[in-house]
């Protein structure tokens, strides 16, 4: 039976609720899992664990709200109390766009750090590892950039696409406004405009007319 979230099943005097049915087997699989990793966990023979986790902000987002609460508030914790037990340490580095709630490791545990954009010399060194071998083209590319790491990346993506043997400033325009569609794309559609709850999905689509506005107008 495939019903949608929050839905209820009637038939012969029995009603199901799929939310606290789905809630409950989400929770019977992490512990499942979560005890399979423990038992790995206790195998090492390392003093130290490191684990390195990127795109975090999706555990404080709706979709991933559920299981970033477990992740942060139980399973974080429950692991560095088991290492310590074990004699072992624990450091975990996570990247998110967004400040996640960590109540549960407080003090001492817990440094945030703000990454910096790309320096210039990074983003030369990249281009040059993808044979993009002319100095002045890397220059007016890492411009484009403003050194933010997913435009450089999506560069990347764009020259190895375009399978580049040679290229020159005329051919420059071009390839910026394919990076602009790009760009375009991975910002506002895929990292904002999707992610915004009604009505301000819709108030994004006449941004350019909202020259002046204010808390009472957007509430209207």
């Amino acid at each position: 039976i495939q019903l949608e979230e929050g839905a209820s099943f009637q038939g012969q005097g029995m009603q199901l609720n799929i939310n606290t049915a789905t809630l409950e087997l989400r929770r019977e699989v992490r512990l499942q899992v979560t005890s399979g990793f423990y038992g790995m966990v206790q195998t090492l023979s390392t003093s130290r664990l490191v684990l390195l986790l990127d795109t975090c902000e999706w555990l404080g987002e709706s979709e991933g709200f559920e299981v970033g609460q477990w992740f942060l508030k139980e399973f974080l914790p429950q692991l560095h109390e088991r290492l310590t037990k074990w004699h072992k340490q624990c450091s975990v580095v996570i990247a998110s766009r967004i400040k996640l709630s960590m109540e549960r490791m407080q003090g001492q545990d817990v440094y945030s750090y703000v990454l910096p954009f790309l320096s210039k010399d990074a983003i030369h060194d990249y281009l040059s590892q993808i044979g993009m071998s002319d100095a002045d083209l890397r220059e007016k590319i890492a411009k484009i950039t403003y050194g933010h790491a997913l435009c450089v990346e999506i560069i990347g993506i764009l020259w190895q696409e375009r399978g580049v043997t040679s290229f020159s400033n005329a051919d420059l325009p071009d390839f910026q406004d394919q990076f602009n569609e790009r760009a375009l794309l991975d910002f506002l559609q895929d990292r904002l405009y999707q992610r915004l709850p009604s009505p301000f999905r819709e108030l994004t689509k006449y941004s350019s007319l909202l020259r002046r506005f204010d808390l009472p107008l957007l509430e209207a």
